[in-house]
């Protein structure tokens, strides 16, 4: 392709990244490196220390990014996303919500399973029995090891190998039957004997066993050759605190799945697989008074002036950025807009201008989304003058 037309393409989607930042202050799809600025280095530390020589290589790992609604956790687990996506990795990826409480293994299993998502060739594949019914076609993908290996949920380690083996032959009734047993649905004998399966596979999902048959899961898709797992949880409003006097089951529940997915990565019984929590500021602080089992897990150094290593698995949102003041923030996005557009000096100034303005508004490390939104309203604005 010529680079005009290369260049051509790069502006389209550049103005539609902008467009949908003018609209909702930020990005969630592949365009977020396009708006990027300071984040570089640490993208490819993770990718190169942390997917490539830990999770691939069956290590796992919690992480924890702290910081305000507007600092630009969403924009890092975009970009872990997308990451993750490009290199064959499994991911799950979801907002904590009321709708989605952290307190119900069986309830996050569900949801995990049926929404995980893969992009195998040029297809973007979504649920585990769908992921498994595509990898079956590519002899990348083996079950050797898993058939040899025992695991804690032999059930869906099994329904995992026969979907490998099989699904390409079952038709519709087979291939729903199975497919409701693999996503944590219960089945029965009855269920699998209508199907004329001549096997039934026992342990259904339930709250009891959930934490086992999800465990079995990941494992199960790093043994046949997936080189590793994301999962990526975003809090966007006050979802993980209770009361500091009287914490509530709901978040010792939770607080306790978060640490058992913590200890998980240490024993052994995750494997291949990242868990990723971005967080409002006060959760440690809040989870450590709460809940000192898992507060001790997650001590933190809180002063970023003394420099925070990016091998520690909890840091504020602000480190994982080059970019030491919101001044330097605000050049770095103006000349990065700059070199997409070319505009008038005056258009230059009214960025900068513009960009002051929020810089003032915004005295904490919230500024970020506001600053973006900001420029990316002003240029959708003016684009065809600048065009």
């Amino acid at each position: 392709m010529p680079l005009h037309e290369d260049r051509a393409n790069m502006l389209v989607e550049v103005i539609e990244a902008l467009k949908t930042i003018a609209q909702h202050g930020h990005l969630t799809d592949e365009r977020s490196a396009l708006i990027d600025v300071g984040t570089t280095k640490y993208i490819n530390f993770f990718e190169e220390e942390i997917l490539d020589t830990f999770i691939s290589q069956g290590g796992a790992t919690c992480r924890f990014y702290e910081g305000p609604s507007g600092s630009g956790k969403s924009h890092l687990l975009s970009l872990l996303y997308h990451l993750g996506i490009k290199k064959g990795y499994i991911i799950y990826r979801t907002a904590l919500s009321d709708d989605l409480p952290l307190d119900d293994w069986q309830g996050i299993t569900k949801e995990i399973l049926a929404n995980m998502e893969m992009v195998v060739g040029n297809q973007h594949i979504q649920s585990l029995p769908n992921i498994l019914k595509e990898l079956s076609k590519n002899p990348q993908y083996q079950i050797d090891k898993l058939g040899k290996t025992p695991l804690p949920h032999e059930g869906i380690r099994k329904a995992i190998i026969f979907a490998m083996k099989h699904s390409q032959g079952l038709d519709e009734t087979q291939w729903e039957v199975l497919s409701r047993n693999i996503l944590g649905e219960k089945t029965t004998v009855k269920d699998f004997s209508g199907a004329k399966f001549a096997r039934f596979f026992k342990g259904s999902l339930t709250k009891r066993n959930a934490e086992v048959f999800l465990k079995t899961v990941l494992t199960s898709l790093h043994m046949i050759g997936v080189p590793g797992l994301l999962l990526l949880f975003d809090e966007n409003n006050k979802t993980l605190t209770t009361s500091p006097t009287r914490p509530s089951n709901k978040f010792k529940k939770a607080a306790n799945l978060i640490r058992r997915l913590i200890d998980g990565t240490t024993n052994g019984t995750l494997v291949g697989t990242g868990v990723v929590f971005a967080v409002l500021p006060g959760f440690f602080k809040h989870v450590n008074d709460t809940y000192p089992a898992l507060g001790q897990r997650l001590m933190m150094n809180r002063n970023v002036a003394e420099g925070i290593g990016w091998r520690s698995p909890v840091l504020p949102i602000q480190s994982v950025n080059e970019t030491e003041s919101p001044e330097e923030f605000l050049r770095g996005m103006v000349e990065l807009l700059l070199r997409y557009f070319q505009v008038r000096e005056s258009m230059k100034e009214e960025l900068y201008r513009l960009g002051e303005e929020v810089l003032e508004a915004h005295a904490g490390a919230d500024y970020r989304r506001a600053l973006i939104k900001r420029l990316a309203t002003h240029l959708i604005a003016n684009i065809e003058s600048i065009r």
